[in-house]
């Protein structure tokens, strides 16, 4: 094939971007070659808080560049919604990295997840014919000894307990701020700081809400009328 019949990207959108940030993309070569350096190093060490904070390292690194992929090829509302999953990863890796007795914990939770990966998708995917009877038995056991370790309180006064959502109780706001007082930055230092645009807007944005819609479309007495440049400009 010569040519292929459809490009994907646009040159005239990375023109756009480039010009309209200029200092930003004129860095770039800089800051990916120190990214390059960060990532290309060997995780020699088997400590699990290193393997841990090494993959995140990576998995951010990726991030960014599919965020400016997108971003410089014209949608600026597809890199907001990646820009939950950087910022929630950095938040880990620095609490992490602040708490590294915690590791553990984030490892063990993986049990629960993956036992919810089955529940939900073993009717659909007929894995009680394709997966052994006993690794299915392991899953759900690992599961649900993750959870009676993993209970929290429900109600103070029957005693009632249920298994949270994440392997860290408060969320990710909260996670941000422990880590940025455990690690001694002021306020206006730490990822807590961040939390409005680089997490509570871009969940707007990844989920059906009514909030998002204002960036596509304009509503008026006489109807509603689609922006042109929405996919653009978060």
């Amino acid at each position: 094939m010569d040519k292929a019949p459809y490009i994907i990207g646009s040159p005239d959108e990375w023109r756009i971007f480039a010009e309209e940030n200029r200092v930003f993309v004129e860095s770039l070569p800089r800051l990916q070659n120190s990214i390059d350096n960060i990532i290309a190093r060997s995780a020699n060490d088997q400590k699990p808080i290193d393997r841990a904070l090494m993959t995140l390292g990576w998995i951010c690194a990726n991030d960014f560049n599919e965020i400016v992929t997108l971003c410089g090829n014209g949608l600026g509302i597809g890199g907001l919604k990646l820009l939950r999953g950087l910022y929630e990863r950095a938040v880990v890796l620095q609490y992490l990295s602040a708490f590294p007795a915690e590791v553990q914990r984030f490892f063990d939770f993986n049990n629960i997840h993956f036992g919810k990966l089955y529940l939900h998708t073993a009717k659909e995917f007929n894995l009680k014919n394709t997966l052994p009877a006993e690794r299915i038995k392991e899953i759900l056991k690992a599961k649900k000894d993750a959870e009676q370790r993993f209970q929290v309180p429900m109600c103070e006064t029957c005693g009632t307990t249920q298994s949270p959502m994440s392997w860290f109780e408060g969320g990710t706001l909260k996670m941000a701020q422990k880590a940025r007082k455990k690690l001694g930055l002021k306020k206006g230092e730490g990822l807590d700081e961040m939390y409005g645009i680089c997490y509570f807007m871009p969940t707007m944005h990844t989920h059906p809400t009514f909030f998002s819609f204002k960036e596509w479309v304009e509503f008026s007495d006489a109807g509603m009328e689609w922006k042109p440049v929405a996919i653009k400009n978060p």
